[in-house]
C-alpha cells in the first residue's frame, strides 16, 4: 500500500463575484489556442486612503516583455488574465515529432498522489478530472462542464443544478448526482482535501441538500453562497463508489479514476505521470494523444536541456535565461508563450513558534530591508514584475498601499524592538528548487544590511510544504511563499492568513483583528460587503507587516512548432486536453 502524501500548496483559493441569480450556460469545449486580441478584464490598480511608515501609494515599475531578435516573430495578444505575448523562431521547414503518439511534458511540480485536494498545479489534474464550472480565460465569464445548468436562488441560499446524463468515469460507469454530492461533500473536509476553499465547500448544509433525481439536486447553504460559482471552477467529480471500495490509501495512486479524456496507467511518485487517452470521454475534448507523460524535474535547466536533445516537447516554466534563447532565436522551430501567472511571490512569519515575531518592530524591520524590483531583477528578470499590492495584475481594483526599502528606518525599527546590529538570528525556509533559493538568498543579504542574521534552511518541496504547515522537521522563522489566485477576483488571502476560515499553513495570522475581517467577509451577504472586508483587511495586513508582497510571476511555456493548441489554465499551466498536432 503506497502512503498517501499529504502535500499542499502555499496558498490556493478563489472568491468569484458574481451577482445572485440564475445561469444556464450550455458547457463549451475548453479554449484551445492562444487568445485572440480581446479587451482585458482587469482594471487598473486603485488606492485607499491611509497610509503607514515606510508604504508609497506608487507601485513598483512594471518589467516589459524584451524585444525578438531577428528572425524571431512576435506577437501580443489580451485576455482577462493580462497580456500574453508569443515568440515564434523561425527555420525553413516545420519540425516534425519522432513518436507521434505521445506527449512529453516537463514541469517543475512534484510528482504527488493523484488527488486533487492534495495535490498542486500540475496538468495532470485537468487532464484527468473534469471541473464542474470552467472559467474562460479569452471572454473572463463562467461556462458549465460538469453542470449543465445551475440556477442561484436570488437570496443565495440554494442552488439548483442540473449534470450531463452521459458522464463516465473511467471505468465505464456513470456518474450521478449521489457523486457530485460526494464529491461536494469531500472538498468539505480538510482532512480529505487540504486545498479545497472551505468558505465555499464548508458553507455547504448536506443535511438539507437534495437528490432530486439522478441528474438533478438543489444544494443548500447555511449563508448565502455570493462565490459558489467560482469555487466550483475548482470542484471536480470523483467517484463515490470506486474511492469508499478501495478507501483512501489506495484510491489515489496508479488508481486514480476521474471522467477526464486521459486516464491513469502509472504514477511515479517524484519521477512521472504516466496517461492514456480515455477513448471513451463523454465530453467534446477528446485526447489528441495515444499517451501523456507529465515529468518532474527538480532543476529548470535540466528539464530545458531534455527539450534541446528533443525528449520533450513542452516545459513548463524554465528560467528566464532558457527563455531568452528562444527570444534571441537560439533555437529553431520553438514557440514560447509567456503568460501572467496570478502568482504573487510574498514573505510570512511564523509567529506561532516564534514570539518575536509578534513584535511589529521586527516585521517591520524585515520588511523595509526588502528591495523587491532587485530582487525580481535578480531572480526572475522579464518573467516577474515587482509590486507591493496583495493582489496580482488583473485580479481586480485592490491596490491599497505599497512598502518600499528604507535601510535607515528598518535599522530604527530593529532598535525600537531592543536588538542592536547582529543580535536578532532568524531563520528563513525555502526549498531546493533553484528560483526559489535565489529569491532566498536575495532576500537574507538584504535584510543583513538592517542588522539581522539570517540563515537559509532547504528543503525537498514536499517536505517544505510540511514546515509550512509546521508539522516538518524544520522550523522556519519566515519564509517566501506565494499567494495563488485561479480566478481573475479580489480575494486569495482569507484562506491564506486566517485561522478562523480555514488557514492551515504558518501564514495564518495570530491576530484577532485578522481574524474578525476574514470571518465578517466570509461571512457576507452581498458581493460589496465582502470586497470593503476584504480591502480593509489588505489595508490592516499591509499597514501591519504581517506579510510582505514581492513580486508577480510570469509563466514561459517552450514547446516544438509542430504542437498547436498551447492554452494556459491560470496559474501557470497549459490545458494538454486542447494540444494537438499541427496538421
Amino acid at each position: 500500500m503506497k502512503k498517501l502524501i499529504v502535500v499542499i500548496l502555499v496558498i490556493a483559493m478563489a472568491l468569484a463575484i458574481v451577482a445572485c441569480g440564475g445561469k444556464t450556460d450550455e458547457p463549451q469545449g475548453q479554449a484551445g489556442t492562444a487568445p485572440e486580441a480581446s479587451q482585458s478584464a482587469g482594471s487598473s490598480p486603485g488606492s485607499s486612503s491611509g497610509s503607514s511608515p515606510g508604504t508609497s501609494q506608487a507601485a513598483p515599475p512594471e518589467v516589459p516583455m524584451p524585444e525578438a531578435a531577428g528572425g524571431v516573430q512576435m506577437s501580443t495578444f489580451n485576455g482577462p488574465t493580462g497580456s500574453v505575448t508569443r515568440y515564434i523562431t523561425e527555420a525553413p521547414g516545420k519540425s516534425t515529432k519522432a513518436d507521434p503518439t505521445t506527449l512529453y511534458l516537463g514541469q517543475m511540480i512534484p510528482v504527488e498522489n493523484g488527488n486533487p485536494g492534495f495535490g498542486s498545479d500540475s496538468a495532470f489534474y485537468e487532464a484527468v478530472f473534469d471541473p464542474f464550472i470552467t472559467f474562460d480565460y479569452d471572454t473572463g465569464e463562467y461556462v458549465g462542464y460538469v453542470i449543465k445548468d445551475w440556477k442561484l436562488a436570488d437570496d443565495c441560499l440554494s442552488m439548483e443544478i442540473t449534470i450531463h446524463d452521459n458522464i463516465l468515469f473511467h471505468d465505464g460507469t456513470k456518474a450521478t448526482m449521489e457523486d457530485i454530492i460526494y464529491s461536494l461533500y469531500r472538498l468539505s473536509r480538510a482532512d480529505l482535501s487540504r486545498q479545497s476553499d472551505k468558505t465555499i465547500f464548508g458553507n455547504i448544509d448536506f443535511d438539507n441538500c437534495e437528490i432530486t433525481s439522478d441528474y438533478s439536486g438543489k444544494l443548500v447553504f447555511f449563508r448565502p453562497a455570493i462565490t459558489v460559482v467560482s469555487g466550483f471552477t475548482k470542484a471536480w467529480i470523483f467517484s463515490k463508489n470506486h474511492i469508499e471500495t478501495l478507501g483512501e490509501d489506495d484510491a489515489w495512486w496508479d488508481s486514480t479514476m476521474g471522467t477526464g479524456p486521459y486516464a491513469v496507467e502509472s504514477i511515479i511518485q517524484g519521477d512521472r505521470y504516466n496517461l492514456v487517452r480515455n477513448n471513451n470521454y463523454w465530453g467534446d475534448v477528446k485526447g489528441s494523444f495515444e499517451k501523456v507523460v507529465i515529468r518532474y524535474y527538480a532543476e529548470a535547466s535540466t528539464m530545458y536541456i531534455d527539450y534541446e536533445t528533443e525528449v520533450l516537447d513542452i516545459i513548463v516554466n524554465p528560467l528566464a535565461v532558457d527563455a531568452s534563447r528562444v527570444i534571441n532565436g537560439d533555437v529553431d522551430n520553438t514557440i514560447c508563450d509567456i503568460y501572467p501567472m496570478l502568482y504573487l511571490a510574498v514573505v510570512r512569519f511564523n509567529a506561532f513558534m516564534n514570539p518575536e515575531l509578534m513584535d511589529i518592530n521586527v516585521r517591520k524591520a524585515i520588511c523595509l530591508s526588502i528591495d523587491e524590483v532587485m530582487v525580481n531583477k535578480i531572480v526572475f528578470d522579464f518573467l516577474g514584475s515587482p509590486t507591493t499590492a496583495l493582489a496580482p495584475d488583473g485580479v481586480g481594483n485592490l491596490f491599497v498601499g505599497a512598502m518600499k526599502q528604507d535601510l535607515d528606518a528598518a535599522k530604527q525599527a530593529l532598535a525600537d524592538a531592543g536588538y542592536g546590529p547582529g543580535e536578532l538570528k532568524l531563520s528563513l525556509g525555502t526549498n531546493t528548487n533553484n528560483v526559489n533559493l535565489n529569491i532566498a538568498e536575495a532576500l537574507q543579504a538584504q535584510i543583513a544590511e538592517s542588522g539581522i542574521v539570517v540563515d537559509i534552511i532547504t528543503a525537498e518541496p514536499s517536505v517544505n510544504l510540511n514546515n509550512l504547515r509546521n508539522e516538518g522537521p524544520d522550523i522556519y522563522d519566515f519564509a517566501q511563499g506565494f499567494l495563488i489566485y485561479t480566478a481573475l477576483e479580489p480575494a486569495a488571502m482569507l484562506n491564506a492568513v486566517s485561522g478562523a476560515v480555514g488557514a492551515n499553513s504558518f501564514n495564518a495570522i495570530i491576530d484577532d483583528h485578522v481574524d474578525e475581517l476574514a470571518v465578517r467577509a466570509s461571512l457576507a451577504t452581498t458581493v460589496k460587503e465582502k470586497n470593503d472586508l476584504i480591502t480593509e483587511l489588505q489595508q490592516y495586513l499591509l499597514e501591519n507587516y504581517w506579510i510582505r508582497p514581492l513580486l508577480n510571476q510570469r509563466v514561459a511555456i517552450v514547446y516544438r512548432d509542430y504542437i498547436t493548441g498551447i492554452r494556459v489554465i491560470a496559474p501557470r499551466m497549459p490545458n494538454i486536453n486542447a494540444v494537438a498536432l499541427v496538421g
